[in-house]
Formats: C-alpha cells, structure tokens, sequence
C-alpha cells in the first residue's frame, strides 16, 4: 500500500482550521497568500478509509477567508449562471475549459496511478472520469466558483476561474481575524 503523509502538524491545523473541519484526505499547501496563509491546498485524488481506497475528484480547495467571502457574493449574485451561459455560448470560451479540465483530469488520473500502481478500482475509475476537478458530471457544469478560481491560482488553464479572480482581485494578505474570517467563509 501507497503511505500518503499529510503536512507538518501546526501547517495541517491552520488548514483544518480554514477549512472548518478536520481533512480526511492528504493535502499539499499549493498556494499562498502573501502574508503566507494557504490560500489552495491540493489533495489527493484518492485517499485510503474503511479499509479500501476511495475517489476524491475535487483536487483543489480555496481556503483563504477572504477569496471565499468575496467569491461566496458572486455566488449569490448569479456570476455561476453567468459563467454557464458563456460556455453554452462563447465557442472559444469553451474550448478553452474543456481543454484545461481535459488536461488536468490526465494528470488526476496520472496521480491515482502512481498511488495505486496495482491497479485502478472501476468505482474509482469512474467516478474520476465522470466528474471534473470541481466535481461536475456536467461539461456545463460550473457547480462551484470557488473550485474553479481554486484551479486557476494553482493551475491556470480555468477561463472560469481566470473570471472569478478578475471580478474579486486576489488576496490583499491581510488575514486578521483570521478565524472570524474563516468561519464566514466556510462555504466550500
């Protein structure tokens, strides 16, 4: 069996805590803020539980408070629709996100073969291929803003994403109040 490691203790904390939860899959801190505060962490695409290894299609998660307030607003103001109408509509638009979600599910996959290089269950699989890294079974599907900015700031290649950070700017890295922030941004 593959040993995934989790982060150092302190780093893995701070992330629960951002994150509003304990993590049940192992993490890399992908990006940060400037003050230093992750601000994407990237799990694992599979991660070991109940004796069996289990599917984990969103690979990467925003968790800085302020992203994920600004992002949660967008949300509400129907940017998701928005973004759904343009791939619907903008041909090139698109294109575009097929192709990164395209590109970044190989590697998922590339990744699960590494952690499992005995083999690949088809309930894992399947589930991997039927859904994007924001969790979409749908090419329309944009599901999630803060999935896909999560995407862009580590990945690029997310037209969906690249908007989301267009319309809210990145991090200011001031992260006071950093827990009061945190828990008004547990929306992911």
């Amino acid at each position: 069996m593959t040993v995934v490691s989790f982060p150092e203790i302190a780093e893995r904390e701070l992330v629960e805590r951002l994150l509003g939860r304990p993590s049940r899959v192992p993490f890399t801190v992908a990006k940060r803020c400037s003050d230093g505060t992750p601000q994407v962490i990237q799990t694992e695409p599979v991660f070991w539980e109940d004796e069996m290894w289990k599917p984990f299609p969103g690979v990467f998660w925003l968790l800085c408070p302020v992203l994920r307030v600004t992002i949660s607003r967008l949300e509400t103001d129907g940017f998701v629709k928005q973004m759904m109408t343009r791939l619907e509509k903008d041909h090139e638009f698109f294109q575009l996100f097929a192709a990164g979600q395209k590109e970044a599910m190989e590697w998922r996959m590339q990744r699960v073969r590494e952690l499992l290089p005995n083999g690949i269950d088809e309930r894992i699989r399947s589930t991997l291929e039927e859904r994007n890294l924001v969790g979409s079974r749908s090419d329309l599907g944009v599901k999630c803003l803060h999935g896909h900015a999560a995407m862009f700031l580590v990945y690029g290649k997310n037209p969906i994403g690249e908007e989301v950070i267009k319309q809210v700017g990145d991090c200011p890295g001031i992260h006071d109040g950093l827990n009061e922030a945190a828990d008004k941004g547990r929306v992911q």
